[in-house]
């Protein structure tokens, strides 16, 4: 007789992402696609409670308070931490890797992260990304450039980012992510083991402009 709930049961009980996701990783033996998948919906819930907590991040009218790179990283991953994931910042994969999540049978996944400023800045992110920190090993061909907006336009500008980057590397495929329209992901061959490499695109809107502490606009007269 089985002592204590079955897994079905827990799995029922479970009603936030955390801890469906904390079940899913304490059951184990997964395949490398279903680990990566686990992984971008915890930092997709990440980013939905980092932009909870915008005010904060990016305090409205004090750029000096802005939390820099790193500290919106550590932010980001913290939560993933808490879920069981074996994640590190900064770790040596072929350099300082922003973001590493280690699985078994050697799974691995990489993130960068950058604040947006320009689009040459996200595509030496992106550059890093596929070619530096990637092994491109079995096991070890995805990940996600993490892109944190401190201002508006978010849809346009990543609709611009996926212009640049797919004219500018010819091997590369842009294709959609259906359930969020910010977000794109991008494939191509890995330049070492041609092994194909998936990246997630994946914004952090962040801006915090409230128009309430404004004077209210004038009325106008008929």
């Amino acid at each position: 007789m089985m002592d204590g709930p079955s897994w079905a049961q827990m799995e029922f009980a479970a009603k936030t992402t955390p801890e469906k996701i904390r079940l899913k990783l304490m059951r184990g033996v997964m395949s490398y696609d279903e680990f990566s998948d686990l992984i971008e919906t915890a930092l997709n819930y990440s980013v939905g409670e980092m932009v909870k907590d915008k005010n904060i991040i990016n305090p409205a009218g004090k750029l000096k308070n802005r939390m820099d790179e790193d500290q919106c990283t550590l932010m980001l991953t913290k939560p993933l931490k808490g879920m069981g994931f074996d994640i590190s910042h900064s770790k040596n994969v072929g350099g300082n890797c922003d973001i590493s999540v280690e699985g078994d049978s050697e799974m691995l996944w990489l993130g960068e992260a950058k604040i947006y400023s320009n689009y040459g800045k996200l595509m030496g992110g992106f550059q890093q990304l596929c070619d530096r920190y990637a092994p491109g090993m079995p096991n070890q061909t995805r990940g996600a450039l993490v892109i944190y907006f401190f201002d508006g336009q978010v849809g346009n500008v990543m609709k611009q980012w996926r212009q640049y980057v797919d004219n500018a590397r010819t091997k590369l495929v842009a294709i959609d992510v259906v359930k969020n329209p910010l977000q794109f992901q991008t494939s191509e061959p890995h330049g070492a083991t041609e092994i194909t490499l998936n990246v997630l695109h994946m914004p952090v809107p962040l801006m915090h402009e409230p128009t309430d502490v404004a004077a209210p606009p004038k009325r106008s007269v008929a």
